[in-house]
C-alpha cells in the first residue's frame, strides 16, 4: 500500500481528503503543522506529499527547498493543493512535482496523483537509461 502524508490544518479538507485518499488505497498520514513536515517525511517515509499552500508560518519555497535537499527524502513526490488559480505555475516556481486547485472532486485527485507517480516513474527510467549509456551503471550485468 502507498503512504501518502496530507499535510493541511483545514480539519474539513483533511477529513474529506483523507477518506478519498484511503478510497484509492493510500494509508493516510496527516500533519496539519507546517514546521514538522520534514520530521513527519522521515518518520512515515511517504510516497507522495500532499501539501496544502495556505497554512499558518508556512514559507512554501524554504520548505520545498528543505524536502528536495534532503538526502533521504528528498526524491518523494510532492503535490501541491491550493485554492489560488495558477497552481501549476506556482507548482513549478517553488519546485513541486505537480498540483490540484481546490475544490477539486476525487476523480480529480485521483488523476493528479497517477499522473504524478506515472511522470516520476518514467522520468527515474529515463535517468538509468542516460546513466547507463555513460557507463554509470550497468542494467541486467551481475
Amino acid at each position: 500500500m502507498k503512504r501518502i502524508l496530507l499535510v493541511d490544518d483545514d480539519r474539513e479538507i483533511v477529513a474529506s481528503t483523507a477518506e478519498l485518499l484511503q478510497a484509492f488505497g493510500y494509508e493516510v498520514t496527516v500533519c496539519a503543522d507546517a514546521d514538522r513536515v520534514l520530521e513527519m517525511m522521515h518518520s512515515k517515509r511517504p510516497d507522495i506529499v500532499l501539501h496544502d499552500v495556505r497554512m499558518p508560518g508556512l514559507d512554501l519555497r524554504a520548505q520545498l527547498c528543505a524536502i528536495r535537499d534532503d538526502p533521504e527524502v528528498g526524491q518523494t513526490l510532492v503535490v501541491l493543493f491550493t485554492a489560488v488559480l495558477s497552481a501549476k505555475e506556482l507548482a513549478e516556481e517553488v519546485g513541486a512535482d505537480d498540483a490540484i486547485e481546490k475544490p477539486f472532486d476525487s476523480e480529480t485527485l485521483r488523476t493528479v496523483l497517477r499522473d504524478s507517480e506515472a511522470r516520476r516513474r518514467h522520468s527515474t527510467k529515463l535517468t538509468i537509461e542516460r546513466a547507463a549509456q555513460k557507463g554509470i551503471v550497468r542494467i541486467g550485468e551481475e
